[in-house]
Protein backbone atom coordinates (compact mmCIF):
# COMPACT_ATOMS: atom_id res chain seq x y z
CA UNK A 1 0.00 0.00 0.00
CA UNK A 2 1.63 3.37 -1.06
CA UNK A 3 1.44 6.47 1.01
CA UNK A 4 -1.23 8.07 -0.95
CA UNK A 5 -3.40 5.08 0.27
CA UNK A 6 -2.94 4.85 3.38
CA UNK A 7 -3.56 8.69 4.37
CA UNK A 8 -6.72 8.29 1.78
CA UNK A 9 -7.45 4.98 4.50
CA UNK A 10 -6.34 7.04 7.49
CA UNK A 11 -8.99 10.18 6.46
CA UNK A 12 -11.84 7.43 5.77
CA UNK A 13 -11.15 5.65 9.22
CA UNK A 14 -10.74 9.21 10.78
CA UNK A 15 -14.64 10.85 9.54
CA UNK A 16 -16.31 7.05 9.78
CA UNK A 17 -14.82 7.69 13.58
CA UNK A 18 -15.88 11.12 13.85
CA UNK A 19 -19.41 10.38 12.62
CA UNK A 20 -19.75 7.38 15.17
CA UNK A 21 -19.54 10.01 17.63
CA UNK A 22 -21.34 13.38 16.08
CA UNK A 23 -25.13 12.86 17.47
CA UNK A 24 -27.74 11.84 14.40
CA UNK A 25 -29.51 14.34 12.69
CA UNK A 26 -33.01 11.92 12.73
CA UNK A 27 -32.13 11.26 15.91
CA UNK A 28 -31.80 15.02 17.22
CA UNK A 29 -34.87 17.15 18.98
CA UNK A 30 -36.87 19.41 16.76
CA UNK A 31 -37.17 22.91 18.10
CA UNK A 32 -39.37 24.26 15.88
CA UNK A 33 -41.68 23.25 13.30
CA UNK A 34 -42.11 25.98 10.77
CA UNK A 35 -44.09 25.68 7.22
CA UNK A 36 -42.52 22.66 5.77
CA UNK A 37 -39.68 22.64 8.28
CA UNK A 38 -38.32 21.47 11.37
CA UNK A 39 -34.98 23.06 12.93
CA UNK A 40 -33.13 20.12 14.68
CA UNK A 41 -30.58 20.77 17.62
CA UNK A 42 -27.48 18.83 17.53
CA UNK A 43 -24.49 18.91 19.81
CA UNK A 44 -21.06 19.44 18.25
CA UNK A 45 -18.64 16.35 19.38
CA UNK A 46 -15.91 18.49 19.50
CA UNK A 47 -16.68 21.83 21.26
CA UNK A 48 -20.41 20.96 22.80
CA UNK A 49 -21.68 23.76 20.96
CA UNK A 50 -25.23 23.34 19.90
CA UNK A 51 -25.33 23.02 16.34
CA UNK A 52 -28.69 24.11 14.26
CA UNK A 53 -29.82 22.55 11.03
CA UNK A 54 -33.25 23.20 9.17
CA UNK A 55 -34.35 20.12 7.27
CA UNK A 56 -37.21 20.21 4.69
CA UNK A 57 -40.31 17.49 5.08
CA UNK A 58 -38.20 15.12 6.86
CA UNK A 59 -35.75 15.15 3.79
CA UNK A 60 -32.48 15.18 5.16
CA UNK A 61 -30.71 15.77 2.21
CA UNK A 62 -32.05 19.26 1.66
CA UNK A 63 -30.90 21.03 4.89
CA UNK A 64 -30.91 25.03 6.14
CA UNK A 65 -28.19 26.39 7.99
CA UNK A 66 -27.24 29.70 9.17
CA UNK A 67 -25.64 31.25 5.44
CA UNK A 68 -26.73 28.71 2.87
CA UNK A 69 -29.31 26.22 2.09
CA UNK A 70 -28.11 22.81 0.51
CA UNK A 71 -29.55 20.19 -1.64
CA UNK A 72 -28.24 16.62 -2.14
CA UNK A 73 -28.46 14.72 -4.84
CA UNK A 74 -27.03 11.37 -5.92
CA UNK A 75 -23.81 12.31 -8.04
CA UNK A 76 -21.48 15.18 -8.52
CA UNK A 77 -22.53 18.02 -9.88
CA UNK A 78 -21.81 19.54 -13.61
CA UNK A 79 -24.48 22.49 -13.60
CA UNK A 80 -27.19 24.42 -11.80
CA UNK A 81 -30.06 25.99 -12.33
CA UNK A 82 -32.65 27.73 -10.06
CA UNK A 83 -35.67 29.15 -10.52
CA UNK A 84 -37.63 31.09 -7.12
CA UNK A 85 -41.13 31.93 -6.99
CA UNK A 86 -42.19 32.82 -10.83
CA UNK A 87 -39.06 34.54 -11.74
CA UNK A 88 -37.99 33.49 -15.23
CA UNK A 89 -35.16 30.85 -14.29
CA UNK A 90 -31.81 31.64 -14.10
CA UNK A 91 -28.77 30.31 -16.58
CA UNK A 92 -27.69 27.42 -15.71
CA UNK A 93 -24.03 28.37 -13.94
CA UNK A 94 -21.56 25.42 -13.65
CA UNK A 95 -21.20 23.62 -10.63
CA UNK A 96 -18.91 25.34 -7.89
CA UNK A 97 -15.83 22.98 -6.75
CA UNK A 98 -17.26 22.14 -3.32
CA UNK A 99 -20.70 21.56 -4.92
CA UNK A 100 -18.81 19.22 -7.38
CA UNK A 101 -17.06 17.57 -4.59
CA UNK A 102 -20.12 17.34 -1.97
CA UNK A 103 -22.60 15.96 -4.51
CA UNK A 104 -25.17 18.77 -3.71
CA UNK A 105 -26.30 22.21 -5.04
CA UNK A 106 -25.09 24.89 -2.51
CA UNK A 107 -27.54 27.79 -2.65
CA UNK A 108 -25.10 31.17 -0.85
CA UNK A 109 -25.06 34.76 -1.28
CA UNK A 110 -27.46 36.69 -2.96
CA UNK A 111 -29.43 33.36 -3.50
CA UNK A 112 -29.92 32.32 -0.21
CA UNK A 113 -31.52 35.82 0.50
CA UNK A 114 -33.35 34.87 -2.14
CA UNK A 115 -34.58 31.47 -1.07
CA UNK A 116 -35.39 33.74 2.14
CA UNK A 117 -37.91 35.80 0.31
CA UNK A 118 -39.57 33.36 -1.87
CA UNK A 119 -42.01 30.91 -1.16
CA UNK A 120 -41.27 28.22 -4.07
CA UNK A 121 -37.98 27.26 -5.50
CA UNK A 122 -37.73 24.89 -8.37
CA UNK A 123 -34.00 23.58 -9.00
CA UNK A 124 -32.61 21.54 -12.28
CA UNK A 125 -28.79 20.12 -11.90
CA UNK A 126 -27.20 17.98 -14.53
CA UNK A 127 -24.82 15.23 -12.97
CA UNK A 128 -20.94 14.07 -13.76
CA UNK A 129 -23.34 11.14 -15.59
CA UNK A 130 -25.52 13.73 -17.51
CA UNK A 131 -28.31 13.09 -15.55
CA UNK A 132 -30.77 15.80 -14.64
CA UNK A 133 -32.20 15.81 -11.00
CA UNK A 134 -35.05 18.68 -10.63
CA UNK A 135 -36.80 19.42 -7.94
CA UNK A 136 -39.91 21.75 -6.22
CA UNK A 137 -39.67 23.24 -2.82
CA UNK A 138 -42.22 24.99 -0.94
CA UNK A 139 -40.62 27.49 0.61
CA UNK A 140 -43.24 27.98 3.24
CA UNK A 141 -42.15 28.92 6.55
CA UNK A 142 -38.45 29.01 5.63
CA UNK A 143 -38.03 32.91 7.24
CA UNK A 144 -39.06 32.24 10.36
CA UNK A 145 -37.01 28.84 10.94
CA UNK A 146 -33.48 30.61 9.64
CA UNK A 147 -34.76 33.11 12.26
CA UNK A 148 -34.76 30.70 14.58
CA UNK A 149 -31.43 29.03 13.12
CA UNK A 150 -29.56 32.35 13.58
CA UNK A 151 -30.84 32.63 17.30
CA UNK A 152 -28.92 29.64 17.71
CA UNK A 153 -32.16 27.20 17.75
CA UNK A 154 -33.57 28.87 20.92
CA UNK A 155 -36.18 27.36 22.74
CA UNK A 156 -36.76 24.23 24.09
CA UNK A 157 -37.35 20.31 22.17
CA UNK A 158 -41.05 19.61 20.74
CA UNK A 159 -42.56 16.85 23.28
CA UNK A 160 -45.35 15.85 21.29
CA UNK A 161 -44.20 14.91 17.91
CA UNK A 162 -47.04 16.32 15.27
CA UNK A 163 -47.00 14.76 11.58
CA UNK A 164 -45.57 17.46 8.89
CA UNK A 165 -48.42 19.30 7.09
CA UNK A 166 -50.23 16.84 4.41
CA UNK A 167 -48.85 17.82 0.92
CA UNK A 168 -51.02 20.88 -0.95
CA UNK A 169 -51.49 17.66 -3.36
CA UNK A 170 -51.71 14.53 -4.60
CA UNK A 171 -47.93 13.79 -4.44
CA UNK A 172 -45.29 13.38 -2.05
CA UNK A 173 -42.01 14.62 -2.37
CA UNK A 174 -40.26 11.80 -3.24
CA UNK A 175 -42.57 10.79 -5.97
CA UNK A 176 -42.47 14.46 -7.66
CA UNK A 177 -38.73 13.68 -7.41
CA UNK A 178 -39.06 10.32 -9.03
CA UNK A 179 -41.02 11.45 -11.70
CA UNK A 180 -38.55 14.60 -12.31
CA UNK A 181 -35.79 11.99 -12.57
CA UNK A 182 -37.70 10.22 -15.33
CA UNK A 183 -38.17 13.59 -17.57
CA UNK A 184 -41.48 14.56 -16.49
CA UNK A 185 -41.63 18.11 -17.23
CA UNK A 186 -42.27 20.08 -13.93
CA UNK A 187 -45.55 21.66 -15.34
CA UNK A 188 -46.81 17.94 -16.11
CA UNK A 189 -45.79 16.99 -12.62
CA UNK A 190 -47.60 19.82 -11.12
CA UNK A 191 -50.72 18.52 -13.20
CA UNK A 192 -50.69 15.31 -12.28
CA UNK A 193 -50.57 15.90 -8.77
CA UNK A 194 -53.51 18.62 -8.57
CA UNK A 195 -55.85 15.94 -10.44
Amino acid sequence: MDTRSRSSSLVLCLIVAGMAQAQSLPDSPVILRSGSWDVHRTQDAMSDASVCTGVYNTRYEIQLGDNALTIGVADRLKSVRLRFDEQPAQAARAATRSEHRNSRIEIEGRDFAEALNSHRLRYEAVTAGDLTVAGDLDLSGIYVAHGNIRAGCAGNPIVMSMPPAPPADKCTPELRQRMADNGIPGANIDQICRD
